[in-house]
């Protein structure tokens, strides 16, 4: 009676029953953009007597001896299918076998199968062979009578699911109507006219998510959030825009020490604490307080150096795969954005670390990780209720009530991991609509460590959500898995690169008596000691307002 979900996996096995997969009876299996390939049984890729959802998937060259080259449901066997590609699949028995009429297919692809049935295509229920174009008419009594989509047989199958979902990998972009769409809604896909990043610029800006979260704070911010500025040519504003490749382009930085923390006592537990798998990152919002002095919620606070005041309350971490800042040309797998309050006027100071994937698992990640998979798991939980009509029993580490144990998690450990104290700083916008230019970036400049395994489930918690109301998926990936804006241009914008020079860790300084290093000595100080100064084509410098030397520019960087 166990349930369990499977997604992006590829299955090529043998067995009598269920070469891929066996789901038996009162168990409950929901599977998702997988590929089944070169399996061989003698009933069923899959045989299922229990519940199965199956979406996104390729059936491909699968053979059976008796029934169900792809799949067999038994007597008592519940199954929905959508948007899956059946091809070459053959076999002494047929392409899909049912002991009864439980069976609801959606907008499947159906080519070049062989069985006793049909060349094409077709099932059978209790020894009758019934075409995908028929309405399945049920001889005992029914618990459903779906109909079953007919095939398309003059479209070519574009169909591939997301096993590769590393950065560099192509994956398939969702149908729009099987996508949560809001006002405000955008997607990262290049070749969108109407929501891709050349079209941002439409968008209504007091439709957009950001508008919402930032709106109760417009008195404090510098420019105006009703106002769409993503079209950088016309909203040029000093190139302000971001994200940006990040290297130093001016001399000077403004800070004197380095960025000091202090935890909170705020749980990801906490009442105080909302985890939200967004279309395009993993986000935690923290509850925000009234008044400075108040002492509860107890959130994470941090002292920015450059006169922001002591100890502000973090409101938000927002992890983004892959990074949309690069930093001297290198791409990074993540980053993880720590966006801080200020009422003051100024903007919105955003502490970002770099990740990259390593050999290491990354233990602090994975403790959120495990948080929003419960997340995840209630999305999945609410859609496949509504589905199958069933109220299934939830065990293992996926279900959202099995432990109640309270993790004291904060951001400041991945400040920790990179072993460094240094950052690059410069003045940006939101790299999502309406772009507002209100935040103060800094950068730390050294990378973590995160684990290939810690990337994919990343990525395939946000591909993967659906909304628990409507059960459209909600990610606006494009079609290489990324949730990334292009790069803007930054030929006139203003980098400063804070070094051991400048100022060394707290820690050092009471050990050695120093505020700062010599020039020349960084290599003995700094973790990643490069881009120590601006070069001739990089810098940037100003008189009275003027350039007089440009930056060199990038050319635009499109994940």
């Amino acid at each position: 009676y166990a349930s369990t979900s499977f997604f992006m996996m590829t299955f090529s096995n043998e067995s009598k029953k269920g070469a891929a997969i066996r789901v038996s009876s009162g168990a409950s299996l929901i599977v998702g953009q997988s590929d089944f390939t070169d399996n061989d049984s003698v009933r069923g890729t899959v045989f299922t007597d229990g519940s199965l959802e199956i979406y996104q998937s390729n059936f491909e060259s699968n053979h059976a001896n008796r029934d169900g080259s792809a799949i067999y449901g038994g007597e008592f066997a519940l199954i929905e299918s959508r948007e899956n590609l059946f091809r070459n699949n053959n076999g002494g028995g047929d392409l899909i076998s049912l002991g009864n009429y439980n069976y609801n297919d959606n907008n499947s692809k159906y080519f070049s199968n062989a069985g006793s049935c049909s060349s094409t295509g077709f099932v059978r229920g209790n020894s009758v062979c019934t075409g995908t174009d028929a309405t399945l008419s049920p001889a005992a009594s029914p618990t459903a009578s779906p109909t079953v989509s007919p095939p398309k047989n003059d479209e070519n199958p574009t169909l591939s699911p997301m096993n590769n979902l590393h950065p560099t990998g192509v994956v398939e972009k969702l149908p729009k109507d099987n996508i949560h769409i809001n006002p405000g809604y955008f997607n990262y896909d290049l070749t969108d006219e109407a929501y891709g990043p050349e079209a941002w610029g439409k968008i209504e800006a007091t439709d957009t998510d950001e508008y919402n979260y930032w709106k109760d704070l417009q008195e404090y911010l510098p420019v105006s959030l009703t106002e769409n500025t993503c079209n950088s040519a016309k909203f040029f504003n000093g190139n302000r825009a971001s994200p940006v490749d990040v290297r130093a382009t001016e001399d000077d930085c403004k800070e004197y020490h380095e960025i000091r923390t202090l935890d909170g006592s705020v749980t990801l537990q906490s009442n105080n604490v909302d985890l939200q798998i967004r279309p395009n990152m993993l986000r935690i919002s923290y509850a925000r307080r009234e008044k400075r002095q108040d002492l509860e919620p107890d959130v994470p606070t941090v002292d920015v150096p450059q006169g922001w005041g002591k100890f502000l309350d973090v409101v938000r971490v927002d992890f983004i795969c892959p990074a949309e800042h690069t930093l001297l040309g290198e791409k990074f797998d993540c980053e993880i954005r720590i966006y801080v309050i200020q009422k003051d006027g100024r903007g919105v100071p955003v502490i970002t670390v770099l990740a990259k994937v390593g050999k290491k698992h990354n233990r602090g990640l994975q403790e959120v990780l495990d948080e929003f998979q419960k997340v995840w798991q209630s999305n999945e939980n609410a859609c496949q209720t509504r589905s199958l009509q069933l109220q299934p029993t939830y065990n293992g580490p996926t279900d959202v009530s099995a432990t109640n144990t309270t993790i004291a998690w904060n951001p400041w450990q991945f400040l920790e991991q990179t072993k460094s104290v240094w950052f690059y700083g410069y003045m940006g916008g939101l790299t999502e609509p309406p772009c507002s230019y209100f935040l103060h970036w800094r950068i730390m400049d050294t990378p973590i460590i995160i684990s290939e395994e810690q990337l994919q489930q990343m990525k395939q918690m946000i591909m993967t959500n659906r909304d628990p109301n409507s059960c459209k998926y909600t990610s606006v990936h494009n079609e290489y898995a990324s949730f990334a804006r292009p790069h803007q241009d930054s030929s006139r914008l203003l980098v400063h690169r804070c070094t051991c020079t400048d100022f060394i860790a707290d820690k050092a300084r009471k050990e050695v008596n120093m505020k700062s290093c010599k020039r020349g000595t960084e290599t003995k100080w700094m973790p990643n000691p490069n881009d120590l100064k601006p070069s001739a084509k990089n810098l940037i410098v100003t008189s009275e307002g003027e350039q007089e030397e440009e930056a060199f520019q990038l050319p635009s960087f499109v994940v």
